[in-house]
């Protein structure tokens, strides 16, 4: 993107950037060059984990509000919870970059977008706690310009296999790939047991609170095979150092069995690499 495309006067670039309390001091930043300081900002450019839902109990609550007796909540617009980069709230000039580098994605119907995000960058989140029918509504009505931008997605096991077609397994009835064409990752979400020891059957009431992270483990798809972890087993002897392969990961060969079978179907389609990570909120697994 051209830096002539940012219209900043040297005028209009404070003296002083506001400096992190506790972080280093770099009070000449402003002097510069522009294309120096319009560089730093895009490299400031934050990956993020953004989590992607319709609030659809809202939705038609508003809407029968307004005398409207059977609402489409399909028609709610997608909302996201995750906080902006930091570079939108510090001055000027790094909010016109940011407003390039994270443009607002993800209309709806009527419902202009509002979300924003950087495919360079972020991941793309549906949370087990968003109704399944958001990802369908997603896939059918975003502009297919900005579902071939999205280059990392990640999506909650529960959703995942739950919802494996059962006369096609290959072919996972929740997520159309076909709609990601361009789609590099896909992480496969995975949650603590609930509290009666199911992994499989959790219930929310509604969204979850505190900031996502992912921590990779266990085996991951590269280049349509799976990689199985090698690792050491208690069973070993104390002077057997050779690693052993993990057991066999039905999970991912089902996965890696789907990406082949998308791309026997259509040859142009790209093959991602996966992983399984863990979810955390606020550094705190559950």
């Amino acid at each position: 993107m051209a830096d002539s495309t940012i219209a900043i006067r040297q005028a209009e670039v404070p003296r002083k950037i506001a400096p992190d309390e506790q972080g280093p001091r770099f009070e000449r930043f402003p002097e510069l060059p522009t294309e120096i300081r319009l560089k730093i900002w895009r490299e400031a450019a934050e990956p993020r984990i953004v989590e992607i839902c319709q609030d659809l109990d809202s939705y038609a609550k508003e809407a029968k509000e307004r005398g409207e007796e059977e609402p489409n909540v399909d028609d709610a617009p997608f909302y996201s919870s995750t906080k902006i980069p930091s570079i939108f709230r510090v001055n000027q000039e790094s909010r016109s970059v940011a407003l390039q580098e994270y443009p607002l994605s993800f209309p709806n119907g009527e419902h202009p977008a509002r979300i924003y995000f950087n495919p360079g960058v972020d991941t793309l989140y549906f949370p087990a706690w968003c109704f399944e029918r958001s990802i369908d509504v997603f896939e059918e009505r975003v502009p297919t310009e900005e579902k071939k931008n999205i280059r990392r997605l990640a999506v909650e096991f529960l959703i995942w296999y739950g919802s494996q077609e059962r006369e096609n397994y290959l072919n996972n009835e929740q997520i159309d790939l076909f709609e990601f064409p361009n789609l590099e990752e896909l992480l496969l979400v995975h949650r603590l047991p609930d509290h009666t020891g199911c992994g499989c059957c959790h219930m929310f009431e509604g969204p979850e609170r505190g900031v996502v992270s992912f921590e990779e483990y266990g085996n991951k798809i590269e280049n349509g095979q799976v990689v199985y972890k090698e690792v050491k087993e208690e069973s070993q002897s104390k002077d057997d150092e050779s690693p052993k392969r993990m057991r066999k990961d039905r999970m991912l060969e089902d996965v890696c069995a789907s990406f082949q079978w998308c791309k026997e179907e259509d040859p142009d389609w790209s093959m991602p690499n996966a992983k399984r990570v863990e979810l955390k909120r606020d550094g705190v697994r559950i």
